[in-house]
């Protein structure tokens, strides 16, 4: 896994993925037939995924930037600001 996505392993392993498309989509737009394969499945889909098709997204301008957005929402949810818990 290149460094720079290495994050899709941390949110395969956390629910907050099943229930924002736009981080789904972070597996699917790599290898849609596999995605579609392995049941939406994203810790197997990491497993199977081609090396080099990892590799292309470090290269994906726009891959990174949808990347980045994700994770940004996905830190915000994790660590929220004081004045943004319920107690």
């Amino acid at each position: 896994m290149p460094a720079r996505i290495s994050r899709l392993y941390e949110l395969a392993y956390n629910l907050w993925w099943s229930w924002h498309p736009e981080a789904r989509a972070l597996y699917r737009k790599l290898d849609p037939s596999l995605w579609e394969e392995v049941g939406h499945n994203p810790v197997r889909f990491l497993s199977e995924v081609q090396p080099h098709l990892l590799e292309q997204a470090t290269n994906d301008t726009v891959y990174l930037e949808h990347y980045d957005d994700v994770l940004r929402d996905f830190d915000h949810y994790m660590h929220p600001g004081i004045d943004e818990t319920w107690f």
